[in-house]
């Protein structure tokens, strides 16, 4: 037998066999209609296809595989086994299949489609999206791309792109549902970027299609609300509010009408929005009613107010939000006293983890309180009320930072410094503190350590002008000229239009026989500040000097 016969022989086999198997698999996938069963490229590509639509998709590998191991260029048997594969995960395998198909099939938009899928499924945007790309070069019509791209640039926050994309996918569609999706994904964009007279033109085309569309309603008027267009907004809710009297979107638009009046500053309407949302069904009769105190407090109703809010929390003794109301509103009228109580209340209830924050808030106001009756000149009672506040927070710094600032305008300087050193071994990072404590060592005379706390102020913030301007004076009350005039460039370097720096070495500038440089400062100045101490003053004589 000669070896061509063979290896025909082998061949014809080989192909029986494969045929065999493939009647094997029809048989076992197809049931009870084995008559209909054709052996033919159609035949199997049918069937793969109702495998596929009953998502047999192990079904469909086999045979597709057993097929196209005869006819493997057949693209479109090739194309169901690669949506199967991608189906069932296996997406490298998948992709394979997709390549094999572009090879011979360059502009097969399907098998690009489903390579784009791919790409997305295995988190690779880029080359998701460089295939869709490619499927709408040569086919700028196909929905299924363009819908995908449109996605992935959402995705991946690409939103100019994503605007291009919606735009155009816009022009591909002629269903309402699906063009009402667009446009508020539109919206959407346009709002995060900013641009809102977009995002209302893209609303507004909406409601002109659905004009009762809810979630289009509620965007319209929470733009409005962001822009500040609060007429629009009450106009908008009011509409909506028509249309919705007696479904649960009620209570929405009430609350929003009552929160837009209020900041509309029409309180009359504001109250009458409110008395409706009390009336609504679903409404938190609590909240609503607490709302309506706070409107009364903030309109100039203080005492109606606050007797609602009293009652409110005689009935609800539980209720945290409204006691820190009533302090709130207690602290505005300086009334301490029942702001503390109500604090004491609050720790009551309390669970353990919170109490140490109430007790920080508690020292706070204590602390507010010592400055009140510091103004008064009631300085017995002023530290009694620091004590209590460092009793409920020892460890806040702003309490002994307060405490030395009192002592400072007494004149009691030295326990000034006393209590503005405990804050800094509390908070050795703030520069106010050693400002202050400068300031003290200033008031009694002591220079190198006034010196050396505003260093330490610079030395924890390097910009702070006000600290370097206190030391170029400090070096001027001591005839040192050079680091004076050091400083005062470094200040102008921070800070180019700081007038009293200007000032002061244009004057140093001026003693030194510099009177040019001097001269342009003076000029900096005047064009700054026209009536800035004695500026048109120095350039009269700098100026009366030189044309002598």
């Amino acid at each position: 037998m000669s070896t061509n016969l063979l290896a025909f022989l082998i061949a014809l086999i080989s192909a029986l066999a494969l045929i065999y198997m493939i009647c094997a698999i029809l048989l076992e996938s197809s049931g009870p209609k084995k008559k209909e069963l054709q052996i033919t490229p159609k035949g199997i590509v049918d069937h793969a296809k109702i495998l596929y639509k009953q998502k047999k998709y192990k079904l469909v590998e086999k045979l597709a595989k057993k097929y196209l191991e005869i006819k493997p260029e057949h693209c479109e048997l090739r194309l169901i086994l690669a949506k199967a594969l991608y189906n069932e995960d296996s997406i490298y395998d998948a992709v394979k299949e997709a390549l094999t198909i572009l090879n011979k099939e360059e502009n097969n938009s399907d098998a690009r489609l489903l390579l784009a899928m791919c790409y997305k499924k295995v988190n690779q945007p880029t080359k998701a999206i460089s295939e869709l790309q490619e499927i709408l070069k040569t086919d700028p019509d196909n929905m299924s791309a363009a819908q995908e791209l449109s996605i992935l640039y959402v995705e991946t926050n690409q939103k100019p792109s994503a605007i291009k994309s919606l735009k155009h996918l816009e022009t591909l569609t002629d269903n309402n549902g699906e063009l009402l999706q667009i446009k508020t994904t539109l919206a959407d964009l346009y709002i995060d970027m900013e641009n809102y007279p977009e995002a209302f033109d893209e609303l507004n085309e909406i409601l002109e299609i659905y004009p009762e569309d809810t979630n289009t309603n509620k965007k319209l008027i929470e733009l409005y609300i962001k822009v500040q267009n609060y007429e629009s907004a009450i106009e908008t809710c009011e509409s909506l509010l028509s249309m919705n009297e007696n479904n649960s979107l009620s209570l929405w638009i009430l609350n929003n009408l009552v929160n837009l009046y209020y900041l509309n500053k029409d309180i009359d309407k504001t109250m009458e929005y409110a008395k409706k949302l009390l009336e609504h069904p679903f409404s938190d009769k609590l909240k609503t009613r607490t709302y309506i105190a706070k409107i009364l407090i903030s309109s100039g109703k203080e005492q109606e107010g606050l007797e609602m809010l009293n009652e409110l929390s005689e009935r609800n003794t539980e209720n945290i939000e409204i006691k820190r109301l009533l302090i709130d509103t207690y602290l505005k009228k300086n009334n301490f006293i029942a702001a503390i109580d109500l604090y004491k209340q609050i720790v009551d209830l309390a669970n353990p983890l919170e109490v140490k924050s109430v007790h920080t808030e508690m020292s706070n106001v204590f602390v507010k309180w010592a400055k009140y009756q510091f103004d008064k000149r009631e300085l017995n009672e002023c530290f009694k009320t620091f004590t209590l506040a460092i009793q409920y927070d020892n460890a806040n710094p702003e309490i002994y930072y307060e405490l030395g600032e009192v002592n400072y305008e007494i004149k009691n300087f030295n326990e000034a410094i006393i209590q503005l050193k405990k804050a800094l071994s509390i908070n050795g990072n703030n520069p106010k503190y050693y400002m202050s404590i400068a300031d003290c060592y200033e008031a009694i005379g002591n220079t190198f350590e006034q010196k050396d706390s505003l260093l330490a102020a610079i030395n924890v913030d390097d910009r702070n002008t006000k600290a370097y301007f206190k030391l170029a004076m400090l070096y001027d009350a001591q005839h040192d000229k050079a680091s004076e005039i050091h400083t005062l460039e470094k200040i102008l370097e921070l800070e180019p239009q700081h007038l009293d720096a200007k000032y002061q070495l244009a004057l140093i500038l001026e003693s030194q026989g510099n009177k040019d440089k001097a001269l342009e400062l003076y000029r900096e100045i005047e064009s700054l500040d026209y009536n800035f101490k004695n500026v048109q003053k120095n350039i009269e004589m700098l100026t009366s000097n030189n044309n002598d």
